[in-house]
């Protein structure tokens, strides 16, 4: 790792920072600097899913991709090893709510699938920046205010004086 070095001891994972301090603060302050081009992407994957909505049926789109997506086999699914989150499909309804309820411009029912497959790839990406946004907002507050470490330094003799 370019940071540092990490080792795995049976259930512990051991981290040893390698960087300078000031090495640290710069790699943390380019990954920081990065959030602008983040909700650029962000903004950009949304206003594309609104514009997936404007072309399909909403409420068709979320019923084929409920369809599509949440397929599972309930005696071998384990949630640890499906990157097929619900949470997706939840996302696009409550996105479906915003969509207007006018009559759209019929579409073929192969173009109709390929737009329910983007706008599920789109709802991936936006979970993916939204961690990685999570992670940058979590990594400001800790320059902007350090954490002070809350444990005592003090022997055990000390402290009962």
């Amino acid at each position: 790792m370019p940071f540092g070095e990490m080792a795995r001891f049976g259930r512990f994972i051991h981290l040893q920072n390698t960087l300078t301090a000031e090495s640290h603060a710069e790699l943390r302050d380019a990954f920081i600097d990065s959030a602008t081009e983040l909700r650029d992407e962000q903004d950009k994957l949304r206003k594309r899913l609104v514009e997936i909505l404007e072309l399909v049926d909403p409420f068709d789109l979320l019923g084929r991709a409920s369809l599509i997506y949440l397929m599972i086999d309930p005696d071998t699914y384990k949630e640890w090893e499906s990157d097929r989150s619900p949470a997706h499909v939840e996302y696009l309804a409550l996105q479906t709510l915003t969509a207007s309820l006018e009559d759209r411009s019929p579409i073929g029912p192969m173009e109709a699938t390929q737009l329910t497959f983007e706008a599920l790839d789109l709802a991936r990406k936006l979970f993916d920046i939204s961690g990685h946004l999570l992670l940058v907002e979590a990594m400001e507050s800790h320059r902007v205010r350090p954490m002070i470490p809350t444990w005592s330094t003090r022997s055990k003799r000390e402290s009962n004086r």
